[in-house]
């Protein structure tokens, strides 16, 4: 009896140390846990990554979602909670999580990759609206829109913007892992040209369009607009998934019928039925333009999706 005992006692040692051992991982072999706010940023981080080991990369707004009305949950404070570095859009987009995450996470580092050279700001486009189009629609529905913003912070959706943005978590990925720095830049090179190369086929296509004048369903395409060559004449929700009054609407469908736009475009996180009304009473074709803000991810997404919008300008746009 007493042999079972202290054999007993024994392996219930021996298990103690073995918890022990895996607990407490020696600091070399840590794991540096990199957090992105929403899809487009986890999809340019992991063409930075790549295949650098010790890295883990993990995303707060599964791609189900987009980061509009996002609501937090106890899982997404455990991940706040245990990241080293957390990579987010930035200019207000992501407002709802600046407490929080500091408060889960009093030292982390917090990145605002979006925040590129040449922002568009929402004074100069309420300057340059028509008279009922763009911001001159909306009254206080802006004014929550903005939440304070300052800058349009949509910048990811531009491919052109797209490459600070990469540059941006490059910088930031280099500082917090300086020996990967070298594998990073490689990376980020490489990526570069991928979306530099995007950027020049849509663009070079779009120039060759005789009306290069659309609607959009909210402000997600000015950087894509401006760098590409369009000219969005008017924003059907200020707020996505707030729709207009009867008149805001009635002033969109006249802003579309005075400038000749050549057509609406929805976005498939919403729902089309606003679009599809106001292409109706306007005469114009319906088209959808996705913002990269949802989808499964995979590394070479954000290319597919622009390329799949570029097809999507030449349906509606492209007809001379």
């Amino acid at each position: 009896m007493m042999h079972k005992k202290a054999l007993f006692n024994t392996l219930a040692f021996l298990l103690f140390l073995t918890m022990f051992r895996t607990d407490h991982v020696p600091a070399a072999q840590a794991t540096i846990q990199v957090l992105c706010s929403f899809l487009p940023i986890q999809i340019f981080a992991a063409n930075v990554i790549g295949g650098r080991p010790g890295i883990e990369l993990g995303v707060l707004i599964s791609g189900e979602s987009g980061p509009h009305a996002y609501q937090l949950t106890p899982g997404d404070m455990r991940k706040i909670a245990s990241a080293d570095l957390f990579l987010a859009v930035g200019l207000g987009l992501e407002s709802f999580l600046e407490s929080p995450i500091h408060r889960a996470n009093p030292g982390i580092r917090v990145v605002e990759t979006g925040r590129i050279s040449q922002l568009i700001r929402y004074s100069e486009i309420d300057r340059a609206a028509l008279p009922g189009a763009r911001r001159g629609i909306g009254g206080a529905r802006k004014k929550v829109h903005r939440h304070a913003m300052m800058f349009n912070p949509h910048t990811w959706v531009s491919p052109l913007a797209a490459v600070e943005i990469v540059r941006n978590i490059q910088k930031a990925l280099a500082d917090l892992d300086p020996k990967g720095a070298s594998q990073y830049r490689a990376n980020g090179d490489g990526y570069v040209r991928r979306l530099k190369s995007l950027h020049h086929e849509i663009a070079r296509e779009i120039k060759t369009f005789p009306n290069r004048k659309i609607a959009t369903f909210h402000d997600a395409f000015d950087y894509f607009a401006r760098d590409c060559g369009l000219q969005v004449v008017a924003v059907l929700e200020e707020v996505a998934g707030r729709k207009p009054s009867a008149k805001e609407m009635q002033a969109i469908v006249e802003v579309i019928r005075s400038t000749g736009a050549a057509g609406v475009f929805a976005e498939p996180q919403f729902s089309p039925a606003l679009a599809r009304a106001v292409s109706r009473e306007a005469g114009v074709p319906l088209g959808f333009l996705d913002p990269v803000a949802t989808g499964l991810f995979s590394p070479d997404l954000y290319e597919n999706v622009m390329r799949k919008n570029l097809e999507e300008l030449k349906r509606v746009l492209g007809k001379r």
